[in-house]
């Protein structure tokens, strides 16, 4: 699941159910026919979850309701349609229902560009209520990108849908495993582009960017690395640099 932080976490009051005022975190459910919905319900039914961040799912009740009911949960799933109705406690799945998808009609584990619309959809509503300050930050569950390609979606996947509706040029791009925090230089690009891209102004500016970001997320020591990687079915590329 990513993790989108659009932006700082909010002390401000806000109208809810509970006096502790925790990060509410939009959820997008992903892909109807993958492995999103079922990773998001998964999610609101771990009760420590409750103890960090309040989740809302954004995606079609239905589809939860049905992911609910196959994973034998004995949660409520609780359809609203604006973050400040939900009870963000445990038991209850809230849901920004979005009612885009025909659940009769969709055939699981397949590529339909329903379904690549419906995932798109999903995102751009969180971004929405992220911008008008109605979440603290925005999770993601996996989209397909070949049923975005099929729904004539005009992004590749999400750091480009995040980049184009919150006009955000160049964004970048962190994962964190086990304290490694990866950035990337490239995205979704041949491996003519990628070697096209990495100029030493381009590997410089982004040296710094990424420094800057993490001061911002409060690590200020550590050792860094530029890695050449290009991995394809046929060969692979691999070279490292390190520096303190």
């Amino acid at each position: 699941m990513s993790c989108f932080h659009v932006r700082p976490f909010s002390k401000r009051g806000r109208h809810t159910p509970m006096a502790v005022n925790l990060p509410l975190i939009g959820i997008t459910i992903g892909d109807p026919a993958g492995i999103g919905p079922e990773i998001a319900v998964k999610t609101c039914c771990d009760a420590e979850i409750f103890d960090l961040a309040w989740p809302v799912l954004i995606g079609s009740r239905r589809v939860i309701e049905q992911v609910a009911v196959f994973r034998g949960s004995r949660s409520d799933v609780h359809g609203i349609s604006d973050p400040t109705q939900g009870t963000y406690k445990r038991g209850v799945i809230d849901t920004i229902d979005i009612d885009n998808i025909n659940t009769e009609n969709m055939i699981m584990g397949k590529v339909q560009a329903s379904c690549g619309r419906a995932a798109f959809e999903y995102i751009e509503k969180s971004i929405q209520l992220a911008l008008c300050g109605a979440l603290d930050a925005v999770a993601t569950a996996p989209i397909n990108k070949e049923s975005l390609k099929a729904a004539r979606v005009d992004y590749i996947g999400h750091t480009e849908i995040f980049a184009g509706i919150t006009h955000t040029s160049d964004p970048l791009t962190m994962f964190e495993v086990d304290g490694l925090r990866i950035f990337f230089l490239t995205r979704h690009i041949s491996l003519l582009e990628a070697v096209r891209a990495v100029t030493k102004d381009r590997v410089f500016e982004y040296i710094v960017r990424c420094t800057e970001a993490l001061e911002k997320l409060g690590i200020k020591k550590g050792s860094h690395s530029f890695i050449i990687w290009y991995k394809s079915l046929d060969f692979s590329i691999l070279n490292i640099y390190t520096w303190d």
